[in-house]
Formats: structure tokens, C-alpha cells, sequence
């Protein structure tokens, strides 16, 4: 709607909503970096000033809420975290050896949210024999999951393309709620 029709108001609402998206899942900061390219093509016949206010209008409201997050993890950790400090872990879990395609634990790693970023962080510090910050714990096992990559690139090759099948597979792989009992329970 922001593109057909144009408006400050709109733009500004879809830098917010897409700001609140990323806190919410820190992944949709790929979707804001595709948002902001899109943005380029998608107003090609508004005058060029007209642009450059309605992408201010879009991308400022975004930077403005990810700044506020950042200042915040500053301000109690000092450590200066974007959004979260867990991409790291999250990287890992996805790329190395015993990775399938699929969420599977890491060894020595607890089975609930709190539990893997705790031991992620006491591994983390174990290994480097060092207090690590959140962002240092982050880096930690972002270095373990690219070393798995540039070590291994057949095995990281073959799981990109098993995680490619399983894309692609009609199948939706369960890792903490099964979406087809509420989709067969819930009228909703």
C-alpha cells in the first residue's frame, strides 16, 4: 500500500512494523536489508527529493528502534549488542559437524532456550578460560560454525543441500511445537 500510494505516514508505519519484527525475530534483519533494496526499485516514478523523504520516512523509525535495543544491551551489559547476543549459538547449531539439516542440540547443551544460552556461554568461557561478554560468547561459536565451513566445505556443501530438500519439502520438522495439532485442534 506504501508504494501504490505513497505517504510519509505509511513509510514511517512499515519502518516501525518492520523494526518491531526484528526485535521480535532478529532474523527479519535480512528481510529489512532486502526492504531497504526493494524500497530503491519500488519508486522509480516519485521525483527523486520525494524518495529520498519517503526512504528516510521508512528506514529512520527502523533505526531508531534496533538503536534504542542496542543502547539498552549497552547501557545494563556494556556490551554494545545489536539485538541479541545469541546468533552465534543459533549459527553454530545450524553449521557443524553433527548439523542435519534440522534443530539438533549440541552436545552438553540443556533442552530449553535458557538452558542452551546459559551452557553455550559457560562452554564458551570454559574453552576460552576467560568471562566472556554476550557478544564475545556470540563470536565464540560464530569462529566455531565458519571453521566448520572453511574446514569441511564438502560437508558444508551437502548440508546446505540437505537443508535445501528440506526447504523445499512439504513437510513442516517440528523443534518445539507441532503446528499440525493446533492446525487439525484449533478453529483459529
Amino acid at each position: 500500500a506504501a508504494s501504490k500510494r505513497p505517504s510519509w505516514k505509511r513509510w514511517v508505519g512499515c519502518g516501525f512494523i518492520l523494526g518491531l519484527a526484528t526485535l521480535a525475530k532478529a532474523s527479519f534483519g535480512l528481510v529489512a536489508i532486502f526492504s531497504f533494496l526493494w524500497f530503491l526499485l519500488s519508486l522509480r516514478s516519485v521525483k527523486l527529493k520525494q524518495r529520498f523523504m519517503y526512504y528516510l520516512c521508512f528506514v529512520l523509525p527502523f533505526v531508531l528502534i534496533i538503536s534504542a535495543t542496542t543502547l539498552r544491551n549497552y547501557l545494563i551489559a556494556k556490551d554494545p549488542v545489536l539485538i541479541t547476543a545469541h546468533s552465534g549459538i543459533n549459527f553454530y547449531i545450524g553449521n557443524n559437524h553433527q548439523a542435519n539439516g534440522l534443530f539438533k542440540l549440541p552436545l552438553n547443551m540443556r533442552p530449553t532456550q535458557a538452558g542452551l544460552v546459559e551452557d553455550a556461554k559457560i562452554i564458551a568461557q570454559s574453552i576460552e578460560g576467560r568471562s566472556l561478554k554476550g557478544s564475545e560468547v556470540s563470536n565464540f561459536w560464530t569462529e566455531r560454525a565458519f571453521r566448520f565451513i572453511r574446514d569441511d566445505p564438502g560437508a558444508y556443501l551437502r548440508l546446505l543441500g540437505k537443508k535445501l530438500l528440506l526447504f523445499w519439502n512439504n513437510q513442516e520438522y517440528v523443534d518445539d511445537i507441532e503446528y499440525y495439532i493446533f492446525r487439525d485442534e484449533a478453529a483459529l
